[in-house]
């Protein structure tokens, strides 16, 4: 549980004519498609933002893009955000090259209720990529408000932890504030029945799942997290890539599922294209045969946990991760977008949508809600994050360092 006890809200602050730093998250993935289409990320922090505008604040916004493993920001630009942003609420939307220079400062002073600065990517600072305090003082200059619009996680830069104490006031926007009920509700549903439908890496969700070992609790795995736990029960499963490293942790932890009378379901069936609506059963799965989906039959087994529960989780898609090699090196990718509809992924968003649970979904890569869902449906969804790794944290209940550092001291 967070405890939002001394964490102010928006709707608390005069807001007229102050310059408010409004700190947000969009750092999306260098190889995720950034197309014509308003991202989720930016989505989620429009509410906020027209809030300040209509109050007259002066906005500055900050974000950051990371980098992949051993190169540099340079080319993770927030260009393509500014532009939804300006075509969204229909205001100018200025993004200088430099950080606190002349050209920042000028563009500042000219700031109006239908205008707003964007820096660019803050990790193209190397201050802000190597924790340096003095660049937080620098961007606070002038500014009166902190607005914290992202749930981090366990990242912590410069302008995260530093500039909140920086500014006069600190405050939590509308969609982390949501963020953070929505974890702290999940948390209490889980003492009762709840499922957690999850994908991705073991080693990623080792956390999660030492959390999750409640009686009440179902487990639905998929992707490569189901590959790695069924290779830990010697189950065949073609080519399919697994963690190797892995199993013996995926082991011990199916062992003490089974003594807390936690129910985990895995595939039975897959399928090997993403258009096949039919699978093939796990041990007729050919050797040299990679799946990329649940098959039917895991559908139905996946949907049937819905049953009578208190809340739902889907954390990730529940296709396999096919963008990285698989045991013998060879690299698949999806000739699908990330955003084109998975049939086991939206026939179980269809069923969570449709259950009456208090259900939060994942928005990320493998899983576009807005995709997948139409709009009376997302509209039965309790709640969709924009956070990651960053809801998970705050789930486990990890310290996350940049909200609090909103909290008064």
């Amino acid at each position: 549980m967070f405890h939002l006890d001394g964490i102010q809200r928006l709707k608390e602050l005069e807001l007229s004519r102050h310059r408010v730093f409004l700190r947000v998250d969009l750092d999306v993935p260098e190889d995720e498609p950034l197309s014509s289409d308003v991202h989720p990320k930016v989505q989620a922090i429009v509410p906020t933002l027209k809030y300040l505008l209509e109050r007259e604040a002066r906005v500055l916004i900050g974000a950051h893009r990371t980098p992949p493993p051993n190169t540099d920001a340079s080319t993770l630009s927030l260009e393509p955000f500014a532009a939804q942003l300006a075509a969204l609420l229909n205001i100018e939307v200025y993004l200088p090259d430099d950080f606190n220079g002349p050209m920042s400062r000028r563009l500042i002073a000219d700031l109006r209720e239908d205008r707003v600065l964007v820096y660019e990517n803050l990790l193209q600072s190397p201050e802000e990529a190597g924790g340096d305090e003095n660049f937080s003082r620098k961007l606070a200059e002038g500014v009166e408000v902190y607005v914290s619009e992202g749930l981090f996680g366990a990242t912590v830069y410069p302008s995260l932890t530093s500039l909140p104490r920086f500014c006069r006031e600190r405050v939590m926007g509308f969609h982390l504030e949501r963020e953070l009920r929505a974890a702290n509700k999940l948390s209490r549903n889980l003492a009762e029945p709840s499922v957690i439908y999850l994908s991705g890496s073991f080693k990623r969700h080792a956390e999660l799942l030492g959390l999750v070992l409640r009686p009440k609790l179902r487990i639905c795995a998929g992707g490569l997290l189901a590959a790695t736990l069924l290779k830990a029960k010697n189950v065949a499963i073609g080519e399919t890539r697994f963690e190797e490293d892995q199993l013996g942790e995926a082991r011990a932890w199916l062992e003490r599922a089974e003594r807390a009378g936690v129910r985990v379901e895995l595939p039975v069936d897959a399928r090997v294209r993403h258009d096949d609506p039919d699978g093939v059963p796990l041990a007729k799965l050919r050797t040299e045969r990679t799946w990329v989906d649940i098959g039917p039959e895991t559908e139905r087994n996946f949907i049937a946990q819905l049953k009578g529960l208190r809340s739902a989780l889907v954390l990730e898609g529940l296709d396999h991760d096919d963008g990285t090699p698989d045991r013998r090196g060879v690299t698949r990718r999806s000739p699908l977008p990330s955003s084109a509809p998975r049939l086991g992924t939206r026939a179980l968003l269809n069923a969570t949508a449709d259950a009456g649970a208090f259900s939060v979904l994942c928005d990320g890569p493998g899983l576009r809600p807005e995709a997948l869902l139409d709009a009376e449906q997302l509209a039965r969804i309790g709640f969709v994050s924009t956070a990651g790794q960053g809801f998970v944290d705050a789930l486990c209940g990890r310290l996350l360092s940049a909200t609090e550092a909103l909290r008064s001291r």
